[in-house]
């Protein structure tokens, strides 16, 4: 399988529904085989509108490698809190290259006659391979909004490309305030329907008595 490379996107939505002015979340793990001459990770969002411009969010990348001091070769990936890398975004989105660390099988792993687990196919301390947040305006409008991410990599041969999207919702007012609306509503009509059941069984009681 030498010179074979395949890469899936896997994308986890940690915040499907959020008030305006609030974070999205998002994890991303990559699944597949291989180590790609080059790559770029690119995220970009469907509406202009919904992430701040003042401030957009960040990347949080959980992978790094260990090279050769003195011929810059990749000895092994290293990951986890101890490696976190943070990058900025902007209101488009961002590009960016992963290292080789985000394909290189895991240290000591078995493939069990199979293909080897790679490093990005797992969180590390709690940390998934990359995390992306990004923050809404005050003022987004309700409704749903969708995130893309596209992967293309591959070498002097062949080249690949994997697309992904994420759809999240802003909550409208009625979203919000729909529980709390609902809690006071009932509060309000309880009283009024037992005071409506005892003039009830009174008015029967005066009829019974008559």
């Amino acid at each position: 399988m030498e010179g074979h490379i395949a890469y899936s996107i896997i994308p986890r939505l940690r915040t499907p529904a959020v008030d305006p002015g609030k974070q999205i979340e998002i994890e991303v793990y990559l699944t597949g085989y291989g180590t790609p001459e080059w790559n770029k990770l690119h995220v970009g969002y469907s509406s202009p509108y919904v992430i701040s411009e003042e401030s957009s969010g960040e990347f949080e990348f959980s992978i790094k490698v260990v090279k050769d001091k003195m011929n810059g070769k990749v000895m092994q990936p290293v990951s986890g809190k101890d490696y976190l890398d943070h990058r900025k975004c902007d209101k488009i989105g961002m590009t960016t290259v992963l290292n080789e660390g985000y394909f290189l099988p895991v240290p000591e792993s078995s493939s069990q006659g199979g293909f080897p687990r790679v490093m990005s196919e797992l969180s590390w301390d709690g940390y998934p391979p990359i995390l992306i947040r990004l923050n809404t305006v005050h003022k987004a409008r309700a409704g749903d909004y969708d995130i893309y991410l596209s992967l293309t990599y591959g070498d002097q041969q062949q080249m690949f490309q994997d697309q992904k999207r994420v759809t999240f919702h802003v909550n409208s007012w009625w979203d919000r305030w729909k529980v709390p609306v609902t809690i006071v509503g009932i509060i309000l009509v309880v009283p009024t329907f037992v005071m409506g059941i005892i003039e009830l069984v009174r008015l029967i009681s005066q009829l019974a008595g008559g």
